[in-house]
């Protein structure tokens, strides 16, 4: 978990929600969940929140950690009040320093609960009395998992018992839908109709600014269901940055949803897939928008960089079969986009260069401008190389995963991976899409110790020093500060440091 922070905070997020599943997950001992693990740790062992606020304050007092409990999951408003005293080292979690306040005159932790329509409002106003009482008021901005604005105007639905105007606008609709979605719900909140209340309750008309809690996803497949929600490669996830970075001042903050579990594979963070190949190309885009948001406008492109993005097959194919172990087959709502069978890369260019895909070597190419680039080729059976070339030669390139188009994934096995029938064996079509980049270092980060030697690169470019780890076999991962250049025999314990950028080499799926 300490990496896992390391790593965000060189992508610019400032902290996590996590999603409790049982009591256990804020249980310091485990005593709260004998011989049941529920969504955190073993018995006798402590739970997913302490852990994370434990790596968070080893890491970083500014990395912020905000408990969800999960209402849909068998947790009860009752059970909130608990969740203040449970202990952690000398002290409570409503006292720990890593913990997410609200940053207003109160300054109260704040609770966020997943699917709070899933209790009536008089079961949380009894768990608010009874935290007041215990000295430990809260912010509060409950999450829905089921109301939303249903693009109409005066749509959206708010909580008569929220303490704070808070809503989260998803991203997963498409391009085009989020501005439209969160400028219904600023109008609805902060006009003078006010916005519907959950329950049917009287409309309720916030005074003062209206902070919205954006919240975004890069792709959905719920195996479980077997929904897709089509994402279109990166467009939703590119779409949904842009359009809640033009609301600008409206958003209090940005939540992007990350479950990565590849039951809901809407993984942003670097996983795994079956076949044990990384996916890294949105949780590296991750990096470019919160430089955006920051800053206010666009940051400058210094260095060429490669991001790929798409599907091992056709969703047709993933249409063609029935699944074991799944209710349904893979289906777009009618709702959603249509399917987008694409290989898209995405290239950042320094300066003015040709974008090139390569599939069994047939290219094709497009003229790409300094600044963001996308291309997309349609999904055919293959293995993509992707290029930057500029005077005539490829500056950078990499080489994605094979794709099948729209025939069956052959049977593979994986040393030391188990795949249970309900997930995707291999075989079976498959309707997540892939990701990968080669902009695999972390400014700010630093791999210290396991050197290999230290070499003087010609110039204070990060890709020299990666360029030099790649062409020696030993060299697992570098860290370069200047010219000097570290490379490494294996990837160490990230720490930070602000003055080194460092870098890992991906270990080719077998």
């Amino acid at each position: 978990m300490k990496a896992e922070i390391v790593r965000m905070i060189a992508r610019g997020i400032n902290g996590v929600a996590v999603n409790l599943f049982s009591l256990c997950d804020w249980s310091e001992s485990g005593a709260n969940c004998p011989g049941n693990p529920g969504g955190g740790g073993m018995s006798g062992y402590p739970g997913t929140l302490i852990n994370m606020l434990n790596a968070a304050a080893a890491v970083d007092r500014r990395f912020k950690v905000l408990p969800m409990p999960d209402m849909s999951a068998g947790i009860k408003p009752s059970d909130l009040p608990n969740l203040w005293k449970a202990k952690i080292g000398g002290t409570t979690i409503y006292n720990h320093p890593n913990l997410y306040r609200w940053p207003d005159a109160n300054n109260y932790p704040e609770l966020s609960p997943f699917c709070t329509e899933c209790f009536p409002a008089s079961q949380y106003s009894a768990a608010f009395a009874t935290m007041k009482a215990n000295g430990t008021p809260i912010s509060w901005a409950p999450t829905f998992g089921s109301l939303g604005c249903n693009g109409q105007v005066n749509g959206c639905v708010f909580s008569p018992y929220a303490s704070l105007p808070t809503v989260s606008i998803n991203g997963i609709q498409g391009v085009s839908a989020d501005r439209t979605m969160a400028a219904l719900a600023l109008r609805n909140v902060g006009g003078a109709s006010g916005g519907k209340t959950y329950g049917g309750g009287t409309p309720i008309n916030w005074t003062g600014p209206v902070k919205l809690f954006g919240g975004m996803s890069p792709q959905g497949y719920q195996s479980g269901g077997g929904t897709v929600y089509e994402a279109q490669n990166s467009a939703a996830y590119r779409g949904a940055w842009e359009s809640q970075i033009a609301l600008g001042a409206s958003l209090g903050n940005i939540m992007i949803f990350t479950w990565n579990d590849f039951g809901e594979s809407t993984a942003v963070e670097p996983s795994s897939n079956q076949f044990g190949a990384p996916s890294t190309g949105y949780y590296d885009l991750t990096g470019y928008y919160t430089t955006w948001w920051r800053k206010g406008a666009a940051p400058q492109i210094t260095n060429d960089a490669i991001m790929y993005f798409y599907r091992r097959q056709t969703y047709l194919a993933a249409h063609n079969a029935t699944i074991p172990g799944l209710k349904a087959r893979p289906t777009i709502p009618s709702w959603n986009l249509p399917a987008y069978d694409n290989i898209e890369m995405v290239a950042f260019l320094k300066a003015d260069a040709t974008l090139s895909i390569n599939i069994k070597g047939v290219s094709q190419t497009q003229a790409g401008k300094a600044g963001l680039n996308v291309f997309t080729i349609p999904l055919v059976n293959g293995t993509p190389v992707f290029s930057i070339i500029r005077g005539g030669a490829a500056t950078l390139t990499t080489t994605g995963f094979p794709t099948y188009g729209s025939g069956q994934i052959p049977s593979q096995t994986v040393p030391g991976l188990t795949i249970c029938s309900s997930c995707f064996p291999a075989g079976i079509p498959d309707p997540v899409y892939y990701s990968g980049s080669t902009f695999a270092w972390s400014a700010g980060v630093d791999y210290y110790g396991g050197d290999l030697r230290t070499t003087t690169i010609a110039s204070e470019d990060p890709n020299l020093c990666e360029q030099s780890c790649k062409a020696d076999s030993s060299c697992k991962s570098w860290s370069t500060r200047g010219r000097s250049c570290w490379l490494k025999s294996s990837i160490p314990l990230p720490s930070l440091n602000a003055t080194v950028i460092s870098g890992a080499i991906p270990t080719p799926a077998k």
